[in-house]
């Protein structure tokens, strides 16, 4: 399909100025200069359509590779929310309080751990796609699927339902958290949720059963990282919940 007419018209215009010159006896340099750039017009004819294949593969296989890193970071998620209840119960039991203790010591409301969960969750996946790299549909795209993702995967398991009770996942409540996600670095608390994600992240990815005494963990910790050696790396998330510290300033009603 012939994509560039500009090219069409060109080539042409060469092609008879070429023969213009054969028929009357110009210098030979000159024709076969001329006919080769006449002839060098009509392959690009077709370079837009050859372009436009590559690029749509690319976008083909950039959304595939977004698609599987969201999946696998809300299965880290979901495995750090799992432990996270478990240790609460362990609090619970070990502290031996009243039910109107334990409720006082559950100072964020469902809304602030459902922000809080869903912020830990872009943070692994930016690792893994780096949002700032790409445009800005795509960017939308990936949002939009990462948030969609995760409160479909939260609604299917009932233990998560009272975590996040007065969480009302409807479309207004969805689109309100697509923007507060897009304007994430506006959050002062999110640099300590960014730098716990990354150290678990590299605990996880250099097959650590608990966070290493290195460097790198070190590095990390002076960043605000909330998990410190020896801990398991799954209680990043839950050290974050858990920590009365760490506030959110938007997006609380």
């Amino acid at each position: 399909m012939i994509r560039q007419p500009f090219y069409i018209f060109s080539g042409i215009i060469l092609s008879v100025l070429t023969f213009y010159f054969y028929k009357h006896d110009f210098n030979l340099w000159v024709v076969g200069i001329s006919g080769f750039i006449a002839l060098a017009q009509f392959p690009a004819i077709f370079d837009e359509k050859k372009k436009s294949k590559v690029s749509a593969k690319q976008n083909l296989v950039l959304d595939k590779n977004i698609s599987k890193t969201i999946e696998r970071s809300i299965t880290v998620v979901i495995s750090a929310l799992t432990i996270h209840l478990g240790m609460n119960k362990i609090k619970e039991k070990i502290a031996k309080v009243s039910k109107e203790e334990i409720k006082n010591l559950e100072f964020r409301t469902g809304k602030e751990k459902y922000l809080l969960t869903i912020g830990f969750l872009y943070c692994l996946i930016d690792q893994g796609t780096n949002f700032s790299r790409m445009d800005q549909d795509t960017y939308n795209k990936s949002l939009e699927s990462l948030v969609k993702k995760f409160n479909k995967k939260i609604n299917s398991i009932k233990k998560f339902k009272s975590l996040f009770s007065d969480v009302d996942l409807n479309p207004l409540e969805f689109l309100k958290t697509c923007q507060w996600l897009s304007l994430l670095k506006k959050e002062p608390a999110m640099e300590i949720v960014y730098a716990t994600s990354f150290h678990m992240q590299y605990s996880l990815l250099n097959n650590k059963k608990i966070v290493p005494d290195d460097k790198t963990s070190k590095d990390f910790i002076k960043k605000g990282s909330k998990i410190k050696a020896g801990d398991i790396p799954l209680l990043a998330l839950s050290n974050i919940i858990s920590d009365a510290k760490i506030k959110l300033k938007y997006n609380l009603i």
